[in-house]
């Protein structure tokens, strides 16, 4: 896609944006798509409209502060935004007006994937020396994964609008000799059936695509089947739903309320596969057992657009599983724990990530996957690499018992923090025996042909940086009761300020207080980002490196922001943007958590206002 159509793109989506008249919501979509439909995806676009407008994002776009810089935008897009409409235009022979005809109420999808067998016409050859060879025909080819799409969108009165440019765009298609036409009837509805047609240009269409109206409401889709159960449900037959399935709605109802829901069922597609596999997908079925994803079963995801002044977005995931977990879904699960601010998390912060896993224990958990899959397991090869840090009576270095088993949860990373604001990440974990484990880091060290830097009560190894500077190569150090690990200059200026005075942590922050509300008091993993510490340095560097573009004080080669920037300098003046102080009121804090138990997973994400900014 050119950046042309990319942009016309963008206004479309601006222009969607622009709130429709208020209109009763369909009845429940679920309702309407087959039950045996694998993945479903419901969006109350009204509402989702709505909400928008409360949201930080949008009071940003309409700040009188960057009205300057909005106005670039706008005059940037809009003349090849216009252009592209105006060829579309021409070439379905309608003016079409702005905005355009978006759907009005509910819009939703249905996708069911099935193991198929794909049948090809086998041809024909000759044998060696002019013998006989192979005869054409058609043989079973392979069995393939293939997905049936549905679409039901609601466009209420812009339905008139719709269809006019619908049938002025298939007529066009058609008589250029992209497609074909054809049409059947379903129960007194009229199904359109558009297949490509091969031609010099080439057709943009790829399969079949089928659609129909009932009334103001559109269902299209690759699938006739799925089209069909859909208009039947339309008419109020009582033939089988997604909507019938208790499962489902209840996997839906314990995310709460939402603008935009979505549902998977993997267990059913794992059981189809299961039952149809031969040959070489045999092969798959047993890596499904073996890493444990057959044990998988609903998957439901719930986004809310600002429900209140203070969250600007919440989204709700479930993930449940059947029986005890194992493989992949075993290492997925952290154990859950009581939340508490490591004291590495110095302000200036920009991001905090806690983890609870036990290093040895998820190490023991890879490799006993692994072993099933290679030979030999990646715990044994690491162990032979380790053979060469055996030094007079002392034996190799255990991988296991003197690195990961002296390491314990929490795993920390961070952005910025003790590591004094800059870019790098920073991690820690927690050791039981420092003394033993920095030996056993500095013997192993000694394979890299890395250096060290001595600090106050530490080592500091630094590994082979390829040609970056010492300050920005990888890291590790023992340094009180943890390890640490990240870019050397964060890491340097990290040990030297939790060895000086004592520092508040971010737990004093206001903005961390007033986000934390949304935590719970325990979880296996959870994350904190102040979006003002983080969009903050980038927003205001993005208008000096404009401005320096500008001046021409830069000059080639450019690195891949800057370069960005150039290119969209001639769509937007980022010279225009205001100083973030002047709009960091619209940013506010994100967290997240997630619960492992005996039922799955539970994960939350929440993006808040900031305080007073509600």
């Amino acid at each position: 896609m050119s950046m042309r159509q990319r942009i016309a793109v963008l206004l479309a989506v601006c222009l969607w944006t622009a709130p429709p008249p208020a209109r009763a919501e369909p009845a429940d979509a679920a309702a309407l798509m087959p039950a045996d439909a694998t993945v479903f995806v419901a969006i109350d676009a009204p509402a989702l409209r709505a909400r928008a407008e409360r949201t930080g994002l949008w009071q940003l776009a309409h700040d009188p502060a960057m009205q300057p810089f909005m106005a670039s935008l706008r005059a940037g897009i809009g003349p090849i935004a216009a252009e592209a409409m105006e060829e579309f235009s021409e070439r379905i022979g309608l003016p079409i007006g702005q905005p355009l005809p978006w759907p009005q109420g509910q819009v939703a999808a249905a996708v069911k994937i099935a193991l198929v067998e794909v049948m090809r016409e086998r041809p024909g050859f000759d044998g060696p020396d002019g013998a006989a060879g192979g005869a054409a025909g058609t043989e079973t080819c392979a069995q393939v994964l293939r997905a049936g799409v549905v679409l039901v969108a609601d466009f209420g009165t812009a339905m008139e609008a719709f269809g006019q440019i619908e049938r002025r765009a298939v007529e066009a298609a058609v008589d250029a000799g992209y497609v074909q036409r054809s049409r059947e009837s379903c129960r007194d509805v009229e199904i359109t059936l558009l297949r490509p047609r091969l031609t010099e240009g080439g057709s943009p269409l790829r399969g079949l695509l089928a659609y129909a109206f009932k009334g103001e409401v559109l269902v299209a889709g690759n699938d006739l089947d799925m089209i069909r159960h859909v208009l039947d449900r339309l008419d109020g037959l009582p033939v089988p739903s997604l909507g019938d399935d208790e499962g489902c709605r209840a996997m839906m109802r314990s995310l709460g309320e939402a603008q935009l829901v979505a549902y998977a069922d993997p267990g059913r597609l794992i059981a189809g596969l299961r039952e149809k596999a031969t040959g070489g997908n045999l092969k798959a079925i047993e890596l499904l057992r073996t890493t444990g994803l057959d044990g998988l079963r609903q998957a439901a995801l719930a986004v809310d657009v600002a429900p209140d002044p203070v969250v600007q977005c919440r989204w709700r995931m479930r993930l449940t599983v059947e029986g005890p977990p194992r493989g992949v879904v075993t290492l997925l699960a952290p154990r859950t724990r009581p939340l508490r601010v490591p004291p590495l998390a110095i302000p200036p912060l920009e991001s905090l990530c806690v983890f609870n896993y036990e290093p040895g224990e998820l190490f023991d958990r890879i490799d006993a996957l692994a072993a099933t899959l290679v030979n030999p397991p990646p715990g044994m090869f690491l162990q032979r690499v380790l053979a060469a840090t055996a030094d007079g009576d002392r034996p190799p270095v255990s991988l296991r018992n003197d690195l990961l088993g002296r390491l314990h949860a929490p795993i920390v990373v961070l952005m910025g923090g003790a590591g004094g604001g800059g870019d790098g990440i920073v991690f820690s974990l927690a050791a039981d025996d420092a003394a033993a484990l920095d030996e056993a880091v500095g013997r192993v060290h000694g394979l890299t042909g890395g250096t060290r830097r001595d600090l106050p009560g530490s080592t500091l190894y630094l590994y082979p940086p390829g040609g970056r500077p010492d300050g920005d190569a990888f890291a590790l150090t023992v340094a009180g009761d943890a390890l640490l690990g990240g870019p050397a200059g964060a890491l340097e200026a990290a040990v030297l300020r939790l060895r000086g005075e004592d520092r508040p942590t971010i737990e004093a922050d206001p903005m961390f207080r007033h986000a934390r509300r949304f935590l719970p008091a325990e979880a296996g993993v959870w994350a904190y980002t102040d979006q003002q510490a983080r969009i903050g340095p980038l927003w205001d560097g993005v208008r000096r490196t404009a401005a320096d573009l500008r001046a021409r004080t830069l000059r080639p080669p450019l690195d891949r922001r800057t370069d960005m920037i150039d290119d969209l300098s001639g769509f937007m003046d980022f010279t225009l943007l205001p100083a973030f102080e002047r709009v960091e009121r619209h940013f506010g804090a994100a967290v997240f958590h997630l619960v492992a138990d005996h039922e799955g997973f539970r994960a939350e994400g929440v993006l808040v206002a900031p305080p007073g900014g509600e």
